[in-house]
């Protein structure tokens, strides 16, 4: 999941359309299953599985999540006519796969991912709490604030101790960004994710609906407050 927002991150950030999100998404969940893998077919490397004999860059290069997601949309809008491509045939012009159809199988999933991590209001978001997250407390504070940075270039986001205020100026943009903290629950041990009046659980793994946020949110939630379109970490 966290790749996977990455990957959208990138076409956001570059504005790319909703489509070519799903298109790259489809992409990397027939390729990799959103693994960044070491290696793969002859010298496939990464999300995306691009090769650095076909001119995608160094392996060191396509093993940043960044740099892949990018090089792929490059690829995709010299493709004429993607816009209006079925997502299987739009990833096989880029890709080139021997297995053209492939792609298909992974179109609805893309399409639910694509979705939320574009900016729509709640959705399925199939992540749950791990046992052994790779940060907790101020060291995954700090991760998901650098890691907001580096995927969205440089949005406000503010760091203090056991919080995170990043600043929305819309809310599609307010609800991006809560989609990409739900996609980094896993790694960053975040328990709850509080937007407007939908709260997701770690628990649960599902958006629903709640009262007003509270003036003194809970240790470990994160909460919109929609006067000020700021979404808080604490």
């Amino acid at each position: 999941m966290a790749n996977a927002a990455t990957i959208a991150a990138v076409g956001l950030t570059r504005g790319m359309p909703d489509r070519a999100i799903v298109v790259a998404l489809a992409t990397a969940l027939q390729e990799s299953e959103l693994v960044n893998l070491a290696g793969g077919d002859r010298d496939s490397v990464g999300l995306f599985q691009q090769r650095p004999s076909q001119g995608w860059g160094s392996a060191e290069q396509i093993r940043d999540p960044h740099y892949a997601a990018s090089a792929f949309y490059n690829q995709l809008t010299r493709v004429r006519g993607w816009q209006d491509m079925r997502i299987t045939d739009a990833a096989q012009a880029v890709q080139r796969s021997a297995y053209p159809e492939a792609y298909d199988e992974w179109v609805l999933d893309a399409q639910v991912l694509g979705e939320a991590l574009s900016g729509r209001p709640p959705a399925r978001s199939p992540v749950a709490r791990s046992a052994s997250p790779h940060c907790r407390g101020a060291a995954a504070t700090q991760a998901l604030g650098a890691g907001l940075r580096a995927d969205r270039g440089r949005p406000s986001v503010t760091v203090s101790n056991g919080g995170v205020v990043v600043a929305a100026d819309e809310n599609r943009s307010g609800w991006q960004f809560a989609h990409w903290l739900v996609a980094h629950s896993t790694d960053h041990n975040v328990a709850r994710v509080r937007f407007d009046d939908q709260q997701w659980t770690a628990d649960s793994g599902k958006w629903s609906h709640v009262d007003a946020a509270p003036s003194t949110p809970a240790r470990s939630s994160l909460r919109f407050t929609p006067l000020d379109h700021q979404l808080c970490a604490l």
